[in-house]
């Protein structure tokens, strides 16, 4: 007789064989979803561009000191200090250097002015001045063990402004240096191209101060590697035969170098403050604002920078139709009492600032009158890893 299964009707082993496929199916889900290893994520080794810059900006530039507030101007000799520990409340021994923009105003003749740690002898100057319109520079200080930072003048008499930007913390990228002069042209016949050994081989960029000083006709000095191109920038701005100062963070070419060219013959004096090993994220100096190209002079400038703890900017002012001053902050931040730039009827003045844009990378720069403004960016310093 002819047996006939109906398949459609499962016996009980199948039905147990199906069961227990389903259960071995379901067991290996469970064992693939759990890790063979549970070892944690491996951390990204920085670039030396994403180091620690050792930077720490203030909040919003703060001015710090004013002599006119007592009534009395710097004498030569007198030394006005800085406690840079208790502005920024650090344990001084944490403390390398001041970051700030150092004001001559109201100078009853012709002079300089030094910035250095205080107990320092130092034979630079910082700031020069002819006369009572003010003169400003940005630098970088380095501090003494005690956390402070000393301003005097040299001969003419004349009131000292400090604002402070930020402070360069020990043990990262920043290596202070008591102020020293690299180099001065003004026992050679004057040229439009300057190479200058700022730094030993290998060395990333240096804090330098740089004058024009006698210049044979208006014109203008920009600041770059050896081995590149100069570009369409400017550091210090000049007319004939006066004295005019600016300084910049300036990435070095490898052998320690740094090139200064000139669109007119100029004597150049150059002094240094300190270097940066890590933490700089440099480039060629490029114009990211020129208001007399966009038809935008006005009162209020606002550009966009890479993002950074501090970017590195250079600035121009152009032409001004009466005196003022120029301010700059974080757009996200109100504005400051302290200046970056001041200025006087018709004259184009260049300044530098170190200063931290906002979340948008955001940086905003504020005139008392209505200016033409040129700003240039140099690099971003980096800050401590998130």
């Amino acid at each position: 007789m002819r047996r006939i299964v109906d398949v459609s009707r499962p016996s009980r082993l199948n039905a147990l064989l199906r069961t227990l496929l389903v259960n071995s199916l379901l067991m290996a889900a469970l064992v693939s979803s759990v890790p063979l290893t549970s070892s944690p994520a491996q951390a990204k080794t920085p670039t030396p561009e994403e180091m620690d810059s050792g930077y720490r900006p203030l909040p919003v530039p703060t001015r710090v000191i004013d002599t006119r507030n007592g009534r009395w101007r710097v004498t030569p000799g007198d030394n006005i200090l800085l406690n840079v520990g208790a502005l920024v409340q650090q344990d001084p021994a944490k403390i390398a250097a001041v970051s700030a923009t150092i004001t001559a105003v109201d100078a009853e003749g012709a002079g300089w002015l030094r910035a250095m740690p205080c107990d320092a002898t130092v034979s630079t100057s910082l700031v020069n001045y002819d006369d009572a319109n003010p003169r400003a520079i940005h630098a970088v200080v380095q501090t003494n063990a005690s956390g402070l930072a000393c301003f005097t003048t040299g001969d003419g008499a004349a009131h000292i402004i400090v604002d402070v930007d930020g402070w360069f913390e020990y043990g990262y990228g920043f290596s202070p240096t008591w102020p020293y002069r690299a180099f001065d042209s003004r026992s050679s016949p004057m040229a439009t191209r300057y190479t200058v050994q700022v730094a030993d081989p290998g060395t990333k960029a240096a804090y330098v101060g740089v004058v024009a000083t006698a210049p044979s006709a208006p014109g203008y000095l920009s600041v770059h590697r050896c081995d590149q191109f100069p570009t369409d920038t400017s550091l210090v701005n000049f007319l004939p035969l006066r004295t005019y100062a600016n300084s910049s963070l300036v990435e070095l070419s490898p052998d320690g170098t740094v090139c200064f060219t000139a669109s007119q013959p100029t004597h150049i004096v150059v002094d240094v403050y300190g270097y940066q090993s890590v933490g700089y994220r440099s480039e060629p100096p490029r114009r990211i604002v020129d208001t007399r190209r966009t038809n935008q002079r006005g009162y209020f400038t606002q550009v966009v920078v890479p993002q950074s703890y501090g970017a590195v900017l250079s600035m121009v002012i152009v032409a001004p139709a009466s005196a003022g001053f120029a301010t700059i902050r974080p757009c996200n931040r109100p504005r400051p009492r302290a200046s970056v730039i001041n200025y006087t009827a018709g004259e184009t003045i260049a300044g530098a600032a170190i200063i931290s844009p906002d979340g948008n990378g955001k940086v905003c720069i504020d005139s008392s009158t209505t200016v033409d403004i040129i700003v240039d960016y140099h690099g971003g310093l980096s800050g401590p890893a998130l």
